[in-house]
Order: C-alpha cells, then structure tokens, then sequence
C-alpha cells in the first residue's frame, strides 16, 4: 500500500499534542492539503508530519471538514486517513468518536482500521465502549489458517487494547469489566480460545481477570490455554487459583499451571509443586521441577531432595513464626498489625496461620482485624474463605474490603462486592 511504512509515525505525533493555533476559517484549505498529499507517489514521513501540523494548525473551526476528509480518504483506501485522525486528536475533538467508529465499522483496510481503533483508545470517549463490545462479541474466528485469521487476531487484540484504554480514562472501568467478562463466558469455545492466545500478550488486570474466569472454563481447552497464558500475562495474584488447578481433573492443565507458576516465580506454590512430584505422569513432573526450579533457583532432581529442602526451610519459618508469636503477645496494640502481616509474609508456615490468628479476626481494633483478614489471605487452609465471607459484613470498611480483596485473591474471581454473590461463588468452588 502507498506510503504503508509511514503509518506508525501518525501517532506519535499525535502523542506530542502541543498548542493548537488559531485560524479564522481553515475549511477550505483541507481538501486543497489532503489532494496535494495524495499526488505524492511515496510520502515520507516528513510529509506525513508536515501535513499533520498544517492541518492542526486549521483550529477548531476545521473539525468538521477534518470529519468528512477521513470518511473520505477511507473510502479511498489513503494513506491520509490516520494523518486526518491524528489531526482530529491533537484538536481534543471527541466529537470525532462517531467518525472514528464510522470508518472502523465500514472499512475493509486493516490498516485503516487499526488507526481507527488507537484513535479510539487515545480520544477515550466511553461512548465508544458498547459498539466496541458488540464489534468483539461478533468477532467470530471463520477460518484457521491464513491471512483472514492473522487479520482478525490484529483486529481483536486491538480492539481490546482500545477497551482497556478507555476504561481507564473516565468512567467506563466498571461497565467494561462486567461487560467484557461476559462476552467471553458466553461465548462458544473457538472464540473463546482465539480470546486467550489474544490476553496473553496484553499484561493488564482486565486481562488477567478475563483469564482467571477461563482458567475455570469447562472446555479443556479453554481452562488449559488459560492456565498457560497467565504465566506471561498474570501476576502474582494469579498463583492461588493456579494452585487450585494442580487438582484438576485434566493433565494438560495441571502441566500448564506448573509452568505457569513457575514464570511468575510464585513462592507458596513450593509445597503443592513438590507433591505433584509424586504422581506417575512423566511429563507433569517435568513440569513441576520446571516450577521448582524456576521459583526457587535450585537445580535438585528428586522428589525426596525436594521435600528435605522444604523441610528445612518449613523449619526456619516455623522458628522465625513462633518469635513473632511471642511478640504479637507483648507488644503495644499500635504494632500488632505490622507483626500480623510479618507472621503472613511467612509462606512455608502459612499451614499454621489460622490457628494462630483466628481470634484476632474479632478483636475491638479494626486495625488489627484488617491486618488478619490479609495475612489469612496467604493461609491455605479451606476454612478461610467462608471466614472471609463473614467479615465482609464488617462494620469497618478497611476489614470489609480487605476481606472482599482476599476472596479474589484466593479464588481469582472478580466478582463485585456482594455477600450473596461470593457465597454463590464458594457454593461452587466446593
């Protein structure tokens, strides 16, 4: 395509934004700029650059002749489209988000459309959410192989970069996040797995959250692709709900969440990696030393080396968790919550947190109720979460919430804040 190189330079300038002169009636002169632009058989980026100033420096007054000049080079196919976008951007026009989704819905140019959608993603006009939504709820893979599929893949990351964009601009965060999120769960699996190899590659928490309900998913498919994409998308927030997957029920998942763990370097995961070391399969175990190693930096082959290497380091944190024990008992109230946390921090003794800290959840201070509700989110004992559940009626909103944190860490569901809905929500978890 004419001038394709130049492309990429459209938004970088549009980044620099700058003052925007003044004109008395600039009009007429943006047909007479974008017709002397096309003559040219190879425009460089300097003439990329030069007619985005020009027409920039039209002013406001040439907003909706910018408009009308993009649908029209669209439907040309020309390079000028993004030059008009960018232009469109530097004047703060967000009453350019209906052109902007004009073009993106009736253009066939990947380029074209690729500039529309980071127009949309930068102007981050939540108007835009809904027919980006129903534009990815349509984007149904039809082909597996070729340059349609490569098309729709560069379409659909986009398009949720653009989502993701905007919802962290203004006040669309809250719509996006239900809204997407179902989407994806009801869609049928061939979406559903062409979404996950689209998330991994984008390291944000809408991603993450869209990851974790499909790390879940019934498709085996679908729940394995998950497990192995939270590994280069997720965080450490990720690694109790990989844990959880060591049990299910599907090798290929159970392989996925070793490695997985293993990428995000998630410490607690140690004891429960070790144990798959017992099981017969060949290829899970490779992928739980894969864990082990990566987590811990030892290079030990057996399983019996393994547990003597936990074992000690248990034993020192055992140690280390009964001198804060004694301190949690002398120390002035104003420092117990900072030895709470300490005794979380604790990750291969988390086993004995609750016998330690339960009481604690009921104690007068707020402070120190909240300091337990997160060191028990590090607990690995199944009694937590319903514990959790209960003190998410708090009267304090630091606990309450604290609380309603634990549980997503915990679960790695991203439910609202709702009692009923995170008692339905561990009703299904078991």
């Amino acid at each position: 395509m004419k001038g394709a190189a130049i492309l990429s330079a459209f938004f970088i300038c549009a980044a620099f934004g700058g003052a925007v002169l003044a004109a008395e009636d600039g009009n007429p002169r943006v047909a007479g700029l974008i017709a002397e632009f096309d003559k040219k058989e190879k425009p460089s980026n300097d003439d990329a650059t030069r007619l985005t100033v020009q027409l920039t420096e039209l002013g406001q007054s040439a907003v909706p002749s910018l408009v009308q000049a993009m649908e029209d080079a669209a439907n040309r196919e020309s390079v000028a489209t993004g030059i008009l976008s960018v232009a469109l951007i530097r004047q703060n026009a967000g009453v350019a988000t209906p052109a902007f989704l004009k073009v993106l819905a009736t253009t066939e140019n990947l380029s074209i459309k690729r500039n529309m959608l980071a127009a949309l993603r930068t102007v981050g006009e939540t108007s835009a959410i809904p027919p980006l939504l129903k534009m990815l709820r349509l984007a149904i893979p039809e082909e597996k192989d070729g340059g349609r599929q490569e098309t729709q893949n560069a379409i659909r990351e986009d398009t949720i970069l653009a989502l993701q964009g905007i919802s962290t601009r203004g006040s669309g965060s809250s719509v996006l996040g239900g809204e997407l999120i179902q989407i994806v769960l009801n869609a049928e699996e061939p979406w559903k797995i062409e979404i996950v190899r689209t998330l991994k590659d984008i390291r944000r928490r809408e991603s993450e959250d869209i990851l974790l309900m499909l790390l879940a998913d019934s498709s085996k498919s679908v729940s394995y692709l998950a497990a192995g994409a939270l590994g280069t998308a997720g965080s450490f927030r990720c690694g109790p709900a990989l844990i959880h997957a060591l049990d299910a029920a599907d090798p290929d998942r159970r392989i996925a969440a070793c490695t997985s763990l293993g990428m995000l370097k998630h410490l607690p995961a140690v004891p429960f990696l070790i144990k798959v070391l017992k099981t017969k399969d060949p290829k899970l175990t490779s992928s739980a030393l894969y864990g082990l190693r990566a987590i811990t930096g030892r290079q030990f082959s057996s399983g019996e080396r393994w547990q003597e290497w936990y074992d000690e380091e248990q034993k020192d944190n055992l140690s280390r968790l009964q001198v804060l024990e004694a301190q949690l008992r002398t120390v002035a109230p104003d420092r117990k919550p900072s030895i709470i946390e300490a005794m979380g921090e604790l990750v291969f003794a988390r086993d004995k947190l609750l016998a330690l800290l339960q009481s604690s959840l009921d104690n007068t201070d707020p402070k120190i109720r909240a300091a337990t509700v997160n060191a028990l989110a590090q607990s690995n004992d199944p009694r937590v979460p319903r514990m959790l559940l209960a003190k998410m009626n708090d009267p304090a909103a630091e606990v309450s919430y604290g609380a309603w944190r634990a549980l997503k860490f915990i679960t790695g569901q991203n439910g609202v804040f709702d009692v009923q809905l995170w008692t339905k929500i561990l009703d299904k978890r078991g």
